[in-house]
């Protein structure tokens, strides 16, 4: 039987990608997943929480969703997230990840104070 809790992550964890890294690759995708579950675990959090905090995600501000235009990207999103999941059960935690960013877009402060664990696509990932 499935969790109820686990339809709240998948629902949240695409929506986050989607708007996070549609286009990336699964891999990205998935590292994506990874950095949320992991800050949801050391914070103690829900998934939603994680997601929903201020300033966490730039797609998600003052509570307003923009719009879904490319379904199929959303169902690749939903396939990314069930493959974080699997990964999950395997142990797996992309070295404890809990920060990521876009080099070509910006380069957070925050950057410096952590260890940088991989470079997946488009993004760097970081351990706090």
């Amino acid at each position: 039987m499935v969790n109820a809790q686990w339809i709240e992550w998948l629902f949240w964890l695409t929506i986050n990608l989607y708007f996070e890294a549609r286009g990336e690759s699964r891999e990205g995708q998935v590292a994506i997943c990874h950095v949320v579950l992991n800050r949801a675990t050391r914070r103690g959090q829900s998934v939603d929480t994680v997601i929903r905090a201020s300033k966490q995600f730039s797609w998600y501000n003052e509570g307003i969703v923009p719009m879904i235009t490319e379904p199929t990207e959303l169902i690749k999103c939903a396939a990314s997230v069930m493959a974080a999941f699997g990964e999950r059960m395997q142990g797996k935690t992309l070295w404890g990840s809990d920060h990521y960013f876009n080099p070509n877009v910006v380069r957070p402060p925050w950057a410096a104070k952590m260890a940088r664990t991989c470079l997946i696509g488009n993004h760097e990932f970081y351990r706090s």
